[in-house]
């Protein structure tokens, strides 16, 4: 339903914007249409309300999911009451809605900030409905957090999917809304939780393709639709996609054979090719022209071992900071210790944005820089071991995709304070990958997950 929804939000927006008419007026229209068509649907079918699943059976689960349902419900006040204030938001998120609403298109404008142009849109012209239906940019918070519930919905069903029972599920979705970044940007109207959610969606059709007894068509289209949406609402996409489908597609196409491939792929350059279009026709580049000073500049300008090392290091650091100065300054010098070892300046500049100085603070409170150290240690360890032990297990190939995308990172964007928000769908991934592979047994959900949750949640709080 959400791909559906969020496909048609795209296209009719293309398609409006072809006439000039991506106006308030038109898109309530559509909605109106739109709300009448969803109505009849329903009432000739109301059986399409039944439940996915049924619900939890155990007190713990409900336990859990009380604790999820106050995280969404404090998140969602958070939403709706706080204006939009964040600099991002008020530098191109929201002036790129505005344009768009006043020229009647998602057509490209003269402007001194690009990134109003060409950052992937589609967090954007979702929230453009809301500001064309209500006047009104108090709802621009809405998409996030929109995305922040389905994130968690997404997770749960996945490690349901992969044989997880109730507390493994519920326990995956709380998990993901504790990470710090996440919990923070669910009441802002940036796009990472959204492009965090989108490879959530993709995952799941990848694994509903690959899953017996549906490897036709509808599985195809469906997989190419949730990678085009993935890549349209942020670029980090591109890290983290090809080994989703690289890692879970095989046994589909082995299956289905290259045809059903053939229609993912054409189906996602379809439903690109509008915007990415006009990146190349302005820039003479689909990702565009990454200016310094408008935020590019963001691809390493270099890259070897050490380099790579460096990288990965320090940003491996944002997230292992702790509210203890003297562990902090401990970290810090053994970090600066390591690349003098390694020969590598701290700050080379190749592999290090706008020259910025390696000085990371610990601080939480900030949706910017706040990183998920709990996540992390518990996170990486976690993952490692299902690598090594649980090849058996239905979800294993998302644990060498999500390994292999967080080692991406390093290869291709410098480091920056402000990465940790940039790999929040490395984090949902992995959530899902340990919950849905951690055995039940003497050693593992009944053993380790009380512990494991008292941690991640004492970190939460100082968020």
């Amino acid at each position: 339903a959400v791909l559906i929804w969020v496909s048609g939000i795209w296209v009719a927006s293309n398609a409006l914007g072809l006439a000039e008419a991506l106006r308030p007026g038109p898109v309530r229209a559509l909605w109106a249409l739109a709300a009448l068509g969803a109505w009849a649907c329903w009432w000739s079918d109301r059986r399409l309300t039944r439940r996915p699943w049924p619900l939890p059976r155990d007190g713990l689960a409900w336990l859990l999911a009380a604790a999820a349902a106050g995280l969404l419900l404090v998140t969602l006040v958070r939403a709706v009451l706080a204006p939009p204030s964040t600099v991002d938001v008020l530098n191109y998120h929201l002036p790129r809605q505005v344009m768009w609403l006043q020229q009647g298109s998602l057509d490209f404008y003269a402007t001194a900030n690009d990134r109003e142009n060409m950052m992937p849109p589609l967090a954007e012209v979702i929230g453009l409905q809301f500001l064309a239906l209500t006047g009104d940019d108090g709802w621009s918070n809405l998409p996030q957090w929109g995305a922040y519930a389905l994130a968690a919905w997404l997770a749960a069903g996945l490690v349901r999917r992969w044989g997880g029972g109730d507390r493994a599920a519920v326990a995956a979705a709380l998990a993901g809304l504790l990470l710090p970044m996440s919990y923070h940007e669910a009441s802002n109207a940036k796009n990472d939780l959204l492009a965090a959610a989108a490879l959530l969606l993709l995952t799941a059709e990848v694994q509903a393709a690959a899953r017996a007894g549906e490897p036709g068509r509808k599985s195809a289209w469906r997989v190419g639709a949730a990678l085009a949406l993935a890549l349209l609402v942020k670029s980090t996409a591109f890290i983290i996609a090809p080994w989703i489908l690289l890692a879970g597609l095989v046994p589909w196409v082995r299956r289905a054979g290259r045809g059903h491939l053939a229609v993912a792929a054409a189906v996602a350059i379809a439903l690109c090719a509008p915007f990415y279009g006009r990146n190349l026709l302005w820039y003479g580049t689909p990702l565009g022209e990454h200016r310094a000073e408008d935020g590019g500049a963001q691809a390493v300008a270099a890259m070897g071992p050490g380099l790579w090392i460096s990288n990965a290091v320090r940003q491996a650091t944002l997230h292992a900071l702790a509210p203890s100065e003297n562990w902090n300054a401990a970290l810090l010098g053994a970090v600066a210790r390591g690349h003098e070892a390694l020969g590598v300046d701290v700050d080379d500049e190749r592999v290090t944005l706008w020259g910025l100085s390696f000085a990371p603070e610990f601080a939480p409170a900030s949706d910017v820089v706040a990183g998920a150290p709990a996540h992390f240690w518990l996170g990486g360890g976690a993952l490692l071991w299902v690598l090594a032990r649980r090849r058996a297990a239905p979800g294993w190939w998302l644990a060498p995709a999500v390994l292999l995308a967080a080692a991406s990172f390093p290869l291709i964007l410098k480091w920056q304070p402000w990465m940790n928000r940039l790999e929040q769908g490395v984090f949902w991934l992995g959530i899902v990958a340990v919950a849905a592979c951690w055995p039940v047994g003497r050693y593992g959900w009944r053993a380790t997950g009380p512990a494991m949750f008292f941690l991640v949640a004492a970190a939460w709080v100082w968020s």
